[in-house]
């Protein structure tokens, strides 16, 4: 089988699962906790059927100029999003996961701020006068995925760290989202790491079949962990209780 036959059976399966997750979220009423990750699925579902069809369009059109700006508005309009609810969504993991202790939520929240003002100030710096339209949407959509990555990364090894003392289970839903979005994290800054060291990379069949492996496979670890029953929250540690009641003190 070629590497496009592939990619385009990823593409499949990958709606697929987005479909079984977002049916997931209705069966178990999930709505309210996981709204984020809801509507990342259903952008995933849109852009993919999107582009899909403009791809068909466009080989059999002769003037496929127009069907590759569409293309192009599509793929990075939905990465744009998608990259935004990826920081939503690990965000909300993180409420949900210090859900009873509201002085490490505010520092939590704190960091997550200054953080993102970073990645902001940074992309600042790479955008450039003499770009294009197209080359600053780009830019800016790319260094946003990126500081979304590194974010979610630096968030979920918190809350990896967290998870027991926070009385959860590795059989959360909170550590399964958790896990599934640093993958899509760590394939993004490898992604990155290489585009900036082999610019041609970017067009290896090798690299698409990667991208679309590590989304499936994250997708997928999402629908189980959201089947799964969630089980029973244990007692917090008694040392994360008495730092939220000094960071209640101090404030």
């Amino acid at each position: 089988m070629s590497s496009s036959s592939l990619l385009a059976l990823l593409g499949y399966a990958e709606i697929l699962i987005c479909g079984a997750g977002l049916c997931v979220i209705a069966a178990k009423r999930l709505w309210t906790p996981y709204w984020a990750l809801a509507a990342f699925l259903a952008v995933r579902i849109a852009s993919d059927l999107s582009l899909n069809l403009i791809h068909m369009l466009w080989l059999g059109s002769a003037n496929r100029g127009a069907f590759y700006s569409s293309y192009f508005y599509v793929y990075w309009t939905a990465l744009g999003i998608e990259a935004v609810l990826g920081l939503l969504i690990i965000y909300s993991t993180f409420r949900l996961t210090l859900t009873p202790l509201r002085g490490l939520q505010k520092l939590g929240r704190t960091v997550f701020g200054i953080t993102f003002a970073i990645g902001l100030l940074a992309l600042g710096s790479v955008v450039t006068r003499s770009m294009t339209g197209t080359k600053v949407l780009m830019v800016t959509i790319s260094q946003l995925q990126r500081t979304q990555s590194l974010l979610t990364l630096c968030v979920a090894l918190l809350v990896l760290v967290a998870l027991r003392p926070m009385g959860y289970s590795f059989r959360s839903a909170v550590f399964g989202i958790g896990l599934g979005l640093s993958l899509m994290s760590i394939n993004d800054l490898v992604q990155a790491v290489l585009y900036a060291l082999y610019p041609s990379v970017i067009q290896s069949s090798l690299l698409n079949l990667t991208n679309g492996l590590v989304m499936c496979l994250s997708l997928l670890i999402w629908t189980a962990y959201l089947a799964m029953p969630e089980p029973k929250r244990g007692d917090i540690a008694s040392p994360l209780l008495r730092w939220n009641e000094r960071l209640i003190g101090a404030a």
